[in-house]
């Protein structure tokens, strides 16, 4: 689906190990069994074993275990066990992309009797961890306000670029991470005949500055300030939701154990930062990632068997074309740091 596409698309553009279908598919074709020996043998040099304890034990008890389990495994062959500090070695794997720049991306549908195109207008915030500019507020601030932006841009992006434009049978915005990295995404799918990917990009566009002239104007408005408080009190509800079994516990806590940026306190902190944030905060939060110089965004587009995609950009705005994925990302060296 058109949709599917722009997303890989954009992951394309900042994960260096995201490849082309095709690339793979050549690459199958090209396999020997040589090769697939080769490969079983250079991995079977260098076997790592990540090690957890998990259970109802004390932190003494636990470290006992470990050394049961280290002596074993010294004592079964020439192995080097460590402890390791996840997040002292952590690097983030996406690659940051430029500011005040809009980096578009246009492709043709692969099946030719798709009659769909699709945009993600995506947006990259920062790490997860990160702050960012709010160093002086508590921690997870950051990350509270993008989650706090997919609440509040959901009904509106539906209304607007469904129901009022009707662009298309898919039109949402949302929030997510990808490989630790924050981004606020807007997404359409449709096959309007006078809407091709072109059109529907400009669309979104305008539904950001309306948005942002909406929120700035009510932000000290009796309405504006009980849409705040309620979107507000309905995230804290999620974050303070307790598991309802104990698979859900067990595994809300096994995704910490194997997370590169394991916190188990990470919803209370998140309250705590929930708590203090004003509509004022967000309203700046809005302008500085999504409008200001300060934005990195992707505009994905796949276009339908019915449209014809363009390579003519608006520079002024900051547009460049990218023709080449695989290429513009050869050319990206930075990544996002801890304190961004």
């Amino acid at each position: 689906m058109p949709a599917q596409l722009t997303r890989r698309y954009a992951r394309m553009l900042q994960d260096e190990y995201m490849f082309e279908y095709t690339e793979a598919l050549d690459t199958i074709d090209s396999l020997t069994q040589s090769d697939v020996k080769s490969l079983r043998d250079n991995f079977l040099k260098d076997v790592s074993i990540d090690c957890s304890i998990m259970g109802n034990v004390q932190q003494a008890q636990a470290g006992k275990y470990a050394e049961i389990v280290k002596t074993k495994l010294v004592a079964g062959g020439s192995a080097n066990v460590v402890k390791e500090d996840r997040l002292g070695l952590y690097t983030y794997p996406v690659y940051k992309l430029p500011k005040n720049k809009t980096l578009i991306i246009r492709k043709s549908v692969m099946n030719p009797d798709e009659p769909n195109s699709g945009v993600l207008t995506q947006f990259q915030i920062g790490p997860i961890e990160s702050n960012g500019p709010y160093a002086d507020k508590p921690v997870f601030t950051r990350n509270v306000l993008v989650t706090l932006l997919g609440l509040m841009m959901r009904e509106p992006c539906f209304n607007y670029l469904r129901t009022q434009m009707q662009l298309g049978y898919v039109a949402s915005c949302f929030d997510e991470h990808y490989k630790d990295i924050q981004t606020f995404n807007m997404l359409v799918q449709g096959s309007r005949e006078d809407a091709g990917a072109d059109v529907i990009a400009l669309e979104m566009d305008k539904f950001l500055n309306i948005q942002y002239d909406f929120f700035n104007s009510s932000r000290n408005t009796p309405d504006g300030l009980q849409l705040w408080s309620d979107i507000k009190l309905a995230r804290q509800k999620q974050l303070e939701e307790k598991p309802i079994s104990l698979s859900e516990k067990a595994s809300k806590y096994n995704n910490e154990i194997f997370s590169a940026t394991r916190d188990f306190q990470r919803n209370e902190k998140k309250v705590v930062a929930l708590e203090a944030l004003t509509f004022d905060d967000f309203v700046e939060f809005f302008h500085r990632y999504l409008i200001s110089d300060e934005r990195r965004k992707i505009s994905s587009q796949v276009y339908g068997k019915d449209h014809t995609a363009s390579t003519e950009v608006d520079a002024s705005k900051g547009e460049e074309f990218i023709p080449d994925i695989v290429a513009y990302r050869n050319t990206l060296t930075e990544r996002f740091s801890e304190d961004e």
